[in-house]
C-alpha cells in the first residue's frame, strides 16, 4: 500500500482526479488546500507503482505534521484498516488529547491506553490454541529455535492428532534442534508429561486447531488447559474480517487465553481483525510473527510499532523517541 498524491488547482479538482482513476473507494489520508501558492493536493491509499521523483518530493512536502488534521487522518487510516466504529471513535478521541509530533505518535499514545503490550510468560508452560492453519505449529518451531539459538533449554509437546501431517511436520523441526517431541494422545498423557518438570526448561506445547463455535471443541481445549496447568496463547492470523476475529477470539478468552501471538503479518494489508479481537477479548498483543520461515524469531510489538503499522504515511519521525526501536522494521 502506497500514499499517492493528486494536485489541482482546486480540492474539488484533485478530487475529480481521484475518483476518475480510481473510484469512489479510493482511501483519502489526507487534504491540503494550499491557499498561498493556489493549489490543493489529496493523499490517497493505492497500490500505485512506485513514486516518480516528484510525486516522492510533493508527499515530503504535505506530509509535515502541521499539514495534517490528526482526528481525519486516524479515521482514515483505521476506516481503511476495518476498525470496528466503537473501538475507532475510541482511539481518535484519546489521540486528540495527546501531544505528539505527528498523528502516528497520537495514535501510539491512544493505542497504549486501549490496549495491553506484553511479552508471552517466562518460566511457565505455555500451551498455543487457535483455528486450524492459524500457524500453531509454526509459532512453536520458531520459540524452539529462538530457546536453540540463545542457549537456553526447552522441550516441546504436540496434542494435534486431527491435521494430517501436523505431529511430522513439527517433530522435524524439533530432530533438526536435537530434542524430542513428545507426543500427547490423551489427557493422561498430557498429565505426565506436565508432572515431570525441569526447573531449567520452558514447555512449548502445540494442540490441534478447533472451531470456537462449536461447544465441544472450545470443553475439550479447555480441559486441555486445565490438566496441563499450562498458560494458554491465542495463535491469530492477520487479515480477518475484524467483527469475525472479535467473535473468534471471545470463546478462547473464555478458557483463560491472556495474551495473541498475531501470525501473517507480513502478507495482511489490514490490521482491523487482530485489532477488533485483542479489544473485544481483553487480550495482550504478546509477539508477530512476519515471515513463515522458521528461521525467522517472533518479535516483540509495541503501541508505536503497531501505529506505524497502521499509519506509516504520517510518520516522519526519525526515531529519536522514548520507544527503544526506531523504525517500523526494527519496532516488530
Amino acid at each position: 500500500m502506497r500514499v499517492k498524491p493528486y494536485t489541482a488547482r482546486t480540492t474539488a479538482a484533485a478530487m475529480d482526479t481521484v475518483r476518475a482513476e480510481l473510484g469512489d473507494q479510493a482511501i483519502i489520508v489526507s487534504i491540503n488546500d494550499d491557499t498561498e501558492s493556489g493549489s490543493a493536493t489529496v493523499l490517497v491509499a493505492t497500490d500505485a507503482p512506485d513514486f516518480t521523483p516528484q510525486e516522492a518530493a510533493s508527499i515530503k512536502e504535505v506530509e509535515r505534521p502541521d499539514a495534517l488534521d490528526t482526528a481525519e487522518t486516524i479515521r482514515q487510516a483505521l476506516s481503511f484498516h476495518g476498525v470496528p466504529p466503537r473501538l475507532s471513535e475510541r482511539l481518535i478521541k484519546l489521540a486528540e488529547t495527546r501531544e505528539a509530533e505527528n498523528p502516528t505518535l497520537a495514535l501510539a499514545g491512544a493505542l497504549d491506553t486501549v490496549f495491553e503490550f506484553s511479552p508471552l510468560p517466562k518460566n511457565t508452560p505455555l500451551m498455543f490454541v487457535g483455528i486450524p492453519g492459524a500457524g500453531k505449529t509454526i509459532t512453536v518451531a520458531k520459540l524452539c529455535t529462538q530457546a536453540k539459538i540463545n542457549g537456553h533449554d526447552f522441550r516441546a509437546a504436540t496434542t494435534d492428532r486431527r491435521r494430517a501431517g501436523g505431529i511430522e511436520q513439527l517433530s522435524a523441526f524439533t530432530r533438526i534442534l536435537g530434542t524430542d517431541l513428545s507426543t500427547l494422545n490423551s489427557m493422561e498423557a498430557l498429565s505426565e508429561f506436565m508432572a515431570t518438570p525441569n526447573a531449567t526448561q520452558t514447555a512449548y506445547i502445540d494442540t490441534q486447531g478447533v472451531n470456537p463455535y462449536v461447544n465441544e471443541d472450545v470443553d475439550f481445549l479447555g480441559e486441555l488447559v486445565r490438566t496441563g496447568n499450562a498458560e494458554p496463547v491465542l495463535v491469530l492470523p492477520a487479515g480477518y474480517d475484524p467483527m469475525e476475529a472479535a467473535e473468534m477470539a471471545r470463546p478462547f478468552a473464555e478458557i483463560g487465553v491472556k495474551h495473541v501471538v498475531v501470525t501473517r503479518l507480513d502478507v495482511a494489508r489490514r490490521t482491523g481483525g487482530i485489532l477488533g479481537a485483542a479489544y473485544s477479548a481483553g487480550l495482550a498483543f504478546a509477539e508477530v510473527s512476519l515471515s513463515p520461515s522458521v528461521a525467522e524469531r517472533l518479535t516483540l510489538i509495541n503501541p508505536v510499532a503497531l501505529a506505524r503499522i497502521i499509519m506509516p504515511h504520517t510518520d516522519d519521525t526519525d526515531g529519536d523517541t522514548d520507544t527503544e526501536t526506531p523504525n517500523p522494521e526494527a519496532d516488530i
